[in-house]
């Protein structure tokens, strides 16, 4: 039914390729949420050397849910690096700091 549904409103609705420079065309790239992320990530692996070997369900239970929570802030923060560095930096950019991609 949805196909259905899909295939008449593509023939109905005309569509055309269309691009956009980057996730955000506003221009605004801020690095704060990247950077909070990977606080996070220092704080989480802080947390889990303090913890030793597990000796209960509660020091289990930590150790579980810190490392959830550490891997979820590193994608995150490797994702808003990503965008960054590959929407904002510009072959100006790359004219100005020939060595931006190794530093």
């Amino acid at each position: 039914m949805l196909r259905t549904i899909t295939q008449f409103a593509g023939r109905v609705l005309p569509t055309r390729v269309v691009h956009a420079h980057c996730d955000i065309p506003c221009g605004i790239y801020d690095p704060r949420d990247a950077i909070q992320a990977a606080q996070t990530v220092i704080r989480m692996t802080e947390l889990i050397e303090g913890l030793g070997a597990p000796s209960s369900v509660a020091d289990h239970n930590s150790f579980v849910r810190y490392v959830q929570v550490k891997e979820e802030h590193a994608e995150k923060a490797k994702h808003d690096i990503l965008i960054i560095w590959t929407d904002y930096f510009k072959p100006e950019h790359l004219a100005a700091h020939p060595d931006l991609h190794t530093k």
